[in-house]
């Protein structure tokens, strides 16, 4: 299927959001880091753990911050999401793009949850996850198709041009894409 058959349909109105987290020990990055550790593993792909790399700044030991995208339908449904964290606002829009690109080469792996009738997804590229579920299935099916429906709607997806700062307080701010590219 083309991609201008794809967009038809898949309507725009699909979007990749981003989100930045200032502090790397953010329980809700951590527990993004959780679920992508479960499903990774579940696919038998040997990926390091997502630790928490400290760095220092200073007199001041700190997480460094990361970020992730995130494939949303027209009515804010999770589609699909990176399967890393990026140490950049500009790294992780340009995974995306690229994806865009290269989605024909794009290869989707159904995995087994933690629990009997818990199914998922992980997509590929060139073996490499890059993108995984964002939620367990109640059947293979489901989840295939839910997979199926992630790659042909990244191709069509709007890509935001700016990033969802998570501060350490737990509220959110907007960065656009002339800051500086970092979380």
């Amino acid at each position: 299927m083309s991609v201008e058959e794809r967009a038809t349909r898949h309507p725009a109105h699909a979007r990749v959001v981003f989100g930045g987290f200032t502090d790397g020990d953010d329980p809700m990055l951590l527990a993004w880091a959780r679920f992508r550790d479960r499903v990774i593993g579940a696919a038998g792909l040997h990926e390091p753990a997502l630790g928490v790399r400290v760095v220092r700044s200073g007199e001041h030991e700190h997480a460094e911050p990361r970020g992730v995208w995130r494939l949303l339908a027209s009515n804010n449904r999770e589609l699909g999401r990176s399967a890393h964290p990026f140490d950049s606002f500009d790294s992780a829009r340009l995974q995306v793009i690229r994806l865009r690109v290269d989605a024909g080469m794009l290869e989707t792996v159904a995995v087994h949850g933690p629990v009997a009738g818990t199914h998922g997804w992980v997509v590929l590229s060139a073996g490499a996850p890059v993108m995984t579920c964002g939620r367990w299935f109640g059947s293979d099916a489901t989840a295939t198709d839910a997979a199926r429906v992630a790659v042909e709607t990244l191709c069509c997806a709007e890509v935001s041009d700016d990033a969802h700062l998570m501060t350490a307080r737990g509220q959110r701010s907007r960065r656009s894409a002339e800051d500086s590219g970092r979380w």
